[in-house]
């Protein structure tokens, strides 16, 4: 009673209060909105590990000992062969440019390889192709001769059938910033466009800075395409439903004011923008519409049984205001589990700037919303749930699950478990390239190295010795070699080219006995070791040494390799079976993984973390909150029912459809639980609020259904179109996100439709809870008969929301007229009906006709009657419970 004064006292002081409502909330978005030029993006591939996190402290080492691995790759194609003077010529040109783009300290390529070649007199290292002499064919002759006898050539700057040229990069540790990415590119771009001018050539991207940059454009296009576009088919949607473009504005101008300012509070707090965080203005606007559905609904019910525009403002925040502060807590839940779980950096901002969003949309709805629809004009258009066919079917739905409870529970079982046998078939993947649409530039340039180059990935192994010079010994470089020859020869993952120090030595040693192929061997003392490495770096053009292939102390050093691009769990269990291998066969040395690729392929260790505690946090919150308010372990743990099954679906559905878990998909259980719980909860305030009024659990779901069940329904379709609209972006984890969250939810409002009537038909028997109502019987004074021509017709009194209550003459509970007449009346000693007049009662009091409830709106709900007979009610028919809206507003219950 007292939550009910409180929330009718707030609808009035709205009202009264509406213009200053609407300028403090206009105020405090504008203060928000003051903040967005602070926003910034940040692609930086450091922003998706936590700092704490041992693979990126591991890279951080490996980048400290041995520089950047950073780099990116331009490869493009002859169909003749690079080897002639076109495409050679070509890469001539892009070498000698490349070392001016920002922040290079070194590219290789075919024009400036150092091949070493021996005589008598010793050896000496020339470029293949050097840019000051021209490509003749003798000199093609001796590269193609010399690209066959050294390994490390094929397979880096060379595709394995000579078919593709491939140019590589390295970015100094120094100069990577924010704006490198962006800087890197468009230097590119110009490049490549005044050689495509002249060549013909089309060429291909990839590397570090090519995937940060990637990233930063496909958040930005996604945003600016997706948000107009959400818009579009959202105002659409709110105009089929309320025909009215005032509406249509409203909500519209409520869910870019959220957006707002969400943003503006994410740029107050200093928070960066990501690929993820983009996602968020069109979530929220989603959210915001959907909610602006609920209060608009029972505003225009209201509206239509004859309130004015202030009185269904009030109307509607009383019915709505504390399903609406509930569900906006329980979403909000849903989204700050990320921020307090997650280890993946964007998921914590995406939580944070959600959740705040979220309450955000909640303090909006409550004050600028009622206050501007105060002011709607009288004259409301029919809306499209208000008909016939749609309310017949959800009486049908109704009466199935009640009467079919068990049948409809068992259906259930066996539909959650198809889905479930896809459980195992789950896996993760965080391989950034799969982020991207197969039509998306940067996903083509991969794809192509992958297909027609030489691998699209790689990985960055350190062989660590025993200590400081370790790298000069026998033993050292007979166990690196040994690693060598296994990782080309047989170590799985597709490996296309292997860069290590042993194969230097090899080469050297080689030239050194006058390029006799039988010398292509290690030298067998540490002296001859120390000499080589020596004699090579002397040998070389500064940057194009191997100063980057091992650390200060020579206590260790870096092997590259250039592998084909697969799934995340396949490149994890390949660098198993590595790492395996050489814990059994290298006694001297130690292996350990490292660079960006892998620590992407080690992310998805964070993502299945953060899967389930952020989904747990999300569970164990909404549960205990609803638990809470309404004041009953049994609804709270009831309402993880109707909500946990999708969660079944959507993942089974992965399974089967082959989606991996990744930064997005991650998202769809927290994200579909906070969220569809909503419609769950506003059924439950429902249901509650019937069997406090004295409804028996079957006539309390009726009012459910007739009070929540088309609001919903059309909220559940805003928000299942808001997150279809992610299927015309171009990042995959958003594409999937969307996918799977509208199926989440349309699964979840089947549920709430079937499963959660059924469910509480099981667990809550059909007797009376005359909760606050007297079960003392009535007093002498009190007509017997104007309490029994009261029952079981109950009026809902608007503002105290107590019942008359549903009691005979002889203080039991009556179904219908006729009971009363041949049971509790003949105890009294009342007659049914005065035999002067047929159409009064005993006494001659008037018994209510069908004209008393002209004109009112009706929802036929299922009488205890119809219980085991097999057919659902028809509206009207005798048994059947009617409840009705009068024009004044009040709620009531006639039995035809």
């Amino acid at each position: 009673m007292r939550e009910k004064k409180l929330v009718t006292a707030y609808a009035n002081w709205v009202i009264r209060n509406r213009i200053w409502v609407i300028l403090a909330s206009l105020a405090v978005i504008v203060f928000l909105g003051g903040f967005l030029g602070r926003l910034s993006f940040d692609s930086n591939y450091r922003i998706w590990f936590d700092e704490e996190d041992p693979y990126l402290k591991s890279y951080d080492l490996f980048v400290k000992e041995f520089g950047h691995d950073d780099m990116f790759v331009v490869a493009f194609e002859e169909p003749q062969g690079i080897l002639q003077p076109k495409p050679l010529e070509a890469i001539q040109r892009l070498t000698d440019k490349f070392w001016h783009v920002a922040g290079v300290i070194r590219v290789d390529s075919l024009s400036n390889f150092q091949a070493l070649r021996g005589d008598a007199e010793g050896f000496s290292a020339e470029a293949l192709f050097p840019s000051d002499k021209p490509v003749t064919p003798e000199r093609i002759a001796a590269a193609r001769s010399y690209i066959d006898q050294d390994p490390l050539v094929t397979g880096s700057l060379i595709s394995p059938d000579r078919k593709v040229g491939i140019i590589r990069a390295r970015i100094a540790p120094v100069a990577v910033t924010p704006e490198l990415p962006a800087k890197v590119y468009n230097q590119l771009m110009q490049i490549l466009d005044e050689e495509k001018a002249r060549s013909g050539y089309e060429f291909y991207l990839a590397g570090g800075p090519i995937t940060d940059q990637a990233f930063d454009q496909v958040a930005q296009k996604d945003m600016g395409f997706l948000v107009p576009l959400l818009l579009v088919i959202l105002g659409v949607v709110w105009f089929i439903l309320f025909r009215s473009i005032l509406g249509v504005l409203l909500s519209l101008g409520i869910s870019l004011l959220s957006v707002i300012g969400a943003m503006g509070l994410t740029g107050l707090v200093g928070h960066k923008l990501n690929v993820v965080t983009t996602t968020t203005p069109q979530l929220l606007i989603g959210i915001a519409v959907a909610g602006c559905v609920h209060m608009a609904a029972m505003f225009v019910k209201a509206k239509r049984n004859g309130l004015n525009s202030k009185d269904a403002v009030k109307e509607s925040l009383r019915i709505n205001l504390s399903a609406i502060v509930i569900t906006s807590v329980t979403t909000a839940i849903g989204f700050f589990s990320f921020y307090f779980t997650a280890t993946i950096i964007p998921l914590k901002l995406f939580g944070f700037e959600a959740g705040c969003g979220t309450l955000l949309i909640l303090f909006l709805t409550l004050t600028l919303l009622p206050a501007l629809l105060s002011f709607f004009p009288e004259k409301t258009p029919r809306p499209v749930f208000d008909s016939e066919w749609f309310k017949g079917f959800l009486d049908r739905l109704r009466w199935a699950s009640i009467h079919r409870s068990r049948q409809v529970v068992l259906g259930w079982l066996v539909f959650i478990g198809i889905f479930a046998a896809f459980l195992p078939m789950l896996t993760v993947d965080s391989n950034p390239v799969s982020y991207f649409r197969s039509s998306f530039w940067f996903a083509e340039s991969v794809h192509f190295l992958e297909e027609k180059g030489s691998g699209g990935a790689v990985y960055e192994l350190v062989v660590r010795g025993k200590g400081p010079d370790s790298i000069k010994t026998v033993e050292y470089m007979r166990d690196l070699d040994a690693f060598t020859q296994y990782l080309a020869k047989e170590a799985p993952g597709g490996l296309s080219n292997v860069y290590s120090l042993s194969t230097v030595l090899r080469n050297v040693n080689r030239a050194l006995h006058e390029d006799d192929p039988s010398f292509h061997t290690l030298p067998d003392d540490n002296d001859s070791i120390a000499q080589y490495l020596f004699l090579y770096s002397l040998s070389v053009p500064v940057g194009q040494d191997i100063n980057d292939r091992f650390n200060v102390d020579y206590s260790a050093s870096r092997v590259t390799v250039i592998r084909a691009l697969v799934p995340t769990r396949a490149s994890r269990e390949n660098m198993d079976i590595i790492s395996d291998w050489a814990a059994k066969n290298l006694k001297n040395v130690k292996v350990e993984f490292t660079g960006r690729d892998v620590l992407y392929t080690n992310m998805g260790n964070n993502v299945s973390d953060s899967l389930i505690s952020s989904f747990a946090v999300s569970v164990v919150g909404v549960t205990v909150l609803i638990g809470l308010l309404f004041r009953s372990w049994l609804l709270g743990l009831a309402s993880t029912l109707p909500n946990f099954l999708p969660v079944l679906v959507a993942l089974g559905f992965m399974g089967m459809a082959g989606i991996y878990l990744d930064i997005g998909t991650i998202m769809v259980a927290s994200i579909g639980y906070g969220i569809a719980v909503d419609d769950t909860i506003h059924f439950f305030s429902h249901y509650r609020e019937a069997r406090r009024a004295g409804h028996t659990a079957r006539e309390a779901i009726g009012e459910a259904f007739s009070d929540v069940g088309i609001s919903i329904t059309f909220t559940t379709a805003v928000l299942v179109l808001a997150f279809c609209v992610f299927l015309f972006g171009d990042f995959m984890p958003n594409v999937y996100k969307g996918l799977l969250v509208g199926l989440f939810l349309v699964v979840a409002l089947a549920a709430d439709l079937s499963i959660t009537p059924a469910v509480l038909s099981l667990i809550d028997k059909p007797r009376r809870l005359l909760a606050r109502i007297s079960h003392t019987p009535p007093t002498a004074d009190a007509d017997p008969l104007a309490v029994a021509h009261r029952t079981p017709s109950r009026r809902l009194d608007v503002e105290s929301a107590t019942p008359s209550p549903p009691l005979g003459p002889c203080g039991t509970p009556q179904r219908r007229l006729d009971d009363l007449a041949t049971k509790g009346c003949e105890k009294s000693g009342l007659a049914g009906a005065s035999e002067s007049d047929p159409g009064k009662g005993g006494h001659g009091h008037p018994v209510p006709s069908a004209a008393d409830v002209a004109g009112r709106s009706e929802f036929t709900a299922l009488d205890a009657d119809y219980a085991g007979t097999g057919h659902p009610p028809v509206a009207g028919a005798g048994g059947g419970t009617v409840f009705t809206a009068s024009p004044a507003g009040r709620m009531g219950e006639n039995s035809n």
